[in-house]
């Protein structure tokens, strides 16, 4: 099986009359030359990874060694315990496991790159908050793993998935669009209907500038992730409402590598424009690094 664009992913899973993530685990078994179960079990592992790093800076600040951050995930989860939640508990869920994973990374702890380690929390965050949340279960949401790497081959196949090549569009912007599709799968949504859920997400993060403050996947990158997560969910509920992307997934995708290749090199994880260029960044940077 060759996996090339949405549209043929599309026309697989009309023709087999599955879901996403059913044709991309046959993909990933074929692949791998193993079986599916054995393909499923292996994902299940990585899941819970997932939600190993995604509560483990929730409620202490041992093993972590942040250099600009502060443990934000703790904050946000001090919030959701004491009913402080201003807004809906599924999105601050959502935030919190987010910055949970991205503190765990910066702290070079074991996080899953889904697709980079920049844009790690985007799909954790999202998941484990639905599961949560109760509005799916923790086996539909291991199993919509394989709808988010569909996504993440696309992109990778037809664009890139690296800042330093497509800013954070490729990295922020793709980890959302892999969320945006797997939440929608797991909320009900048919294949067309996931794909339509990725390309609102890419579209609304196209042209993302990778600007780490001092170099470090720190700020804002953690609040990137988190924030990327409220993305995912809208454009999912639009997907799941019958809203359908006027620019196909696909065009989309080679939008933001026209979009890559115009980019002025500063703002591609060279930490030399943007946000690491302002003065705040530039006096962190020579705090921490002399």
């Amino acid at each position: 099986m060759v996996i090339k664009t949405s549209k043929g992913l599309l026309e697989l899973c009309e023709l087999r009359s599955c879901s996403l993530s059913d044709l991309l685990i046959e993909y990933e078994a074929e692949n791998s030359m193993s079986s599916a179960q054995q393909a499923i079990s292996k994902m299940k592992d990585i899941y819970g990874i997932m939600e190993e790093s995604a509560v483990k800076a929730q409620e202490s600040n041992q093993g972590l060694s942040l250099r600009i951050m502060e443990n934000d995930s703790a904050k946000i989860h001090a919030a959701i315990e004491a009913g402080r939640v201003k807004t809906s508990p599924l999105l601050a869920n959502a935030i919190c496991f987010s910055m949970s994973v991205s503190a765990v990374n910066a702290s070079m702890g074991r996080i899953v790159a889904c697709p980079t380690a920049g844009s790690c929390g985007v799909l954790p965050g999202v998941l484990l908050s639905l599961v949560k949340d109760g509005k799916t279960t923790r086996e539909a949401a291991g199993k919509s793993l394989f709808n988010a790497a569909g996504i993440g081959i696309l992109i990778s196949e037809n664009a890139t998935l690296a800042g330093a090549v497509g800013g954070c569009q490729a990295e922020i912007g793709s980890a959302c669009a892999m969320a945006a599709s797997a939440a929608c799968e797991c909320l009900g949504g048919s294949p067309i209907e996931c794909i339509n859920a990725a390309a609102f997400a890419l579209k609304g993060l196209l042209g993302l500038v990778c600007d780490p403050v001092a170099g470090l996947v720190e700020t804002p990158c953690s609040k990137r992730n988190a924030l990327a997560c409220c993305m995912a969910f809208g454009a999912a509920e639009m997907a799941l409402c019958g809203i359908e992307s006027t620019i196909p997934f696909d065009e989309v995708i080679s939008a933001m590598a026209a979009i890559s290749l115009e980019m002025p090199v500063s703002l591609k994880e060279t930490a030399r424009g943007g946000l690491a260029a302002t003065k705040t960044a530039k006096e962190l940077e020579k705090k921490i690094f002399g």
